[in-house]
């Protein structure tokens, strides 16, 4: 059941992932007027535009998801989807206005309070189960090395 989970939180957040990266293309290289709105993060922005924002969040996930692909270790892309996961709620937790617009989900949801709530929960679930699912794959790569006669996950 453990290896299992493991596997299905990897197929099930490098999909989320690749679909919301894919999704933020047209905000990051449209013209300047679809992402106009206030600045996302607000005060602490800091001279960066929206459109370099969303190029840094899709290009994390792409990321992670290209470790979910490639990674010899299965702890790795748990941890690092479970970090961006954890970065993306605690950001739009203390560093957003709840009504803000931020195309985070592109071209996937209409932006609105109902939009921000549900990338909220998306964000916190990666983040859960990511530590979960690393905690699990860590586990199975110290006892693999323990008996190596084992099978790995």
């Amino acid at each position: 059941m453990k290896p299992s989970f493991v596997r299905i939180y990897l197929l099930t957040a490098g999909i989320i992932l690749a679909v919301t990266a894919l999704a933020k293309w047209p905000a990051i290289f449209h013209e300047r007027t679809w992402c106009a709105d206030a600045d996302i993060l607000g005060r602490f922005q800091r001279g960066v535009t929206n459109e370099q924002l969303l190029g840094l969040a899709a290009s994390m996930e792409l990321l992670i998801v290209l470790l979910i692909c490639f990674s010899p270790w299965r702890w790795l892309p748990c941890l690092a989807s479970a970090a961006w996961g954890l970065v993306c709620f605690l950001a739009r937790l203390f560093l957003m206005d709840p009504y803000a617009n931020c195309r985070c989900l592109g071209w996937l949801a209409k932006p609105g309070p109902t939009t921000n709530w549900e990338i909220g929960l998306l964000a916190l679930l990666l983040a859960g189960g990511g530590w979960v699912a690393f905690r699990i794959a860590w586990d199975a790569e110290k006892s693999t090395r323990a008996n190596p006669n084992l099978p790995s996950i």
